[in-house]
């Protein structure tokens, strides 16, 4: 038998053969009316009149995580802010008072916003129709780095919080990402494919220095972060399908491993002395906080989440010690039929809704 051929050598009809049948494609469901985030696993029942798909929201949020001097849990994991959106990649300010963070909405882009340490008193601070992101105080919480698409690229900004001024600081050109500026403000970290076939950490002087390359790994190496004094650069590596936080010096040397267990480790910040990283880990499927000595030697989780549905990122070690801040996203949803016999015989409406 041929392939393509059905039972007996007959030929399928042009549709079951993957071929065109010259008819204009037709709308048959709509989901607009439903306020549905995204919808995904479509099916369509044997005999054409019904359709089944799951209909998705997501919400994310900035949560507070209060620790002791140890980085012990010390009190209830809480929300800061309350959004339908996302709100993500928290910095908190020197002072601990304040939470730069990037926010989006549905039908808006992404944009740096403040809030206070409370969730308090929110304040949108950029507003260009480029998406804005990854902010980071500068010395004196009178300025803000963010990383900014506003160039077509990603390209590093400033933003003076009293004039409102914002203006170029960096610019490599295309293929650079994870932009995070230093604790003192004279260098910027980030990764970028240039010059091989995987991502590695770089490192340049602002304003807008060479480029150096600081990690020459071979799987991948990305999403730097800066120790206290400057002096060291954590970020996430992939080993056989796992990925752990390593350190290495930010003049270059050999990387550190420091997790060694089985998930994801994603490191995004140091605690003020230096001596932990804080990571998003998912262990048995569960995201949470968590972090790592600068030996290696402890590992201690400081959430305490459960939740499938839902998943952590960017935990933010507050300067003055007594929190980290973190996103937490939630994905909530329902299964929904569409009745689209209505569409075939054109009673009622002239599409299938949910």
């Amino acid at each position: 038998m041929l392939a393509g051929e059905l039972p007996g050598g007959a030929l399928p009809p042009p549709d079951l053969a993957g071929e065109g049948t010259g008819l204009a494609p037709e709308e048959i469901a709509n989901f607009g009316g439903a306020g549905l985030g995204f919808v995904k696993q479509l099916a369509v029942s044997r005999d054409g009149t019904k359709l089944a798909f799951a209909g998705l929201a997501m919400a994310s949020n900035i949560w507070k995580a209060p620790v002791d001097g140890r980085g012990e849990p010390s009190g209830p994991e809480a929300p800061v802010t309350r959004e339908t959106g996302r709100n993500s990649r928290p910095a908190v300010s020197h002072d601990g008072k304040r939470i730069a963070l990037s926010r989006w909405r549905p039908g808006a882009n992404q944009d740096i916003w403040i809030v206070n340490a409370d969730g308090g008193e929110a304040v949108q601070r950029t507003t260009d129709a480029a998406d804005d992101d990854y902010p980071g105080w500068f010395p004196g919480d009178g300025r803000l780095a963010f990383m900014s698409l506003r160039r077509g690229h990603r390209s590093l900004f400033t933003l003076d919080l009293q004039t409102g001024r914002e203006e170029a600081l960096a610019d490599f050109g295309p293929g650079y990402d994870g932009m995070r500026v230093s604790p003192d403000g004279t260098k910027i970290a980030f990764h970028s494919s240039r010059g091989g076939t995987t991502l590695n950490v770089w490192v340049a002087e602002l304003p807008a220095g060479t480029p150096r390359q600081v990690t020459f790994d071979r799987e991948f190496a990305a999403f730097p972060c800066w120790s206290p004094d400057g002096r060291t650069l954590a970020f996430e590596a992939r080993r056989q399908g796992d990925v752990h936080v390593f350190t290495v010096a930010t003049a270059g040397g050999t990387p550190v491993q420091l997790t060694r267990g089985e998930g994801q480790s994603w490191p995004y910040s140091f605690s003020p002395d230096g001596s932990k990283v804080a990571f998003a880990a998912l262990r048995d499927g569960v995201w949470n906080v968590a972090w790592v000595s600068r030996d290696g030697r402890t590992e201690r989780a400081v959430t305490s989440n459960q939740r499938l549905n839902s998943y952590i990122r960017y935990p933010d070690w507050s300067p003055t010690g007594e929190a980290i801040y973190y996103e937490v996203a939630e994905t909530t949803g329902n299964i929904w039929i569409v009745d689209l016999s209505a569409a075939k015989t054109g009673s009622g409406n002239e599409r299938g809704k949910p």
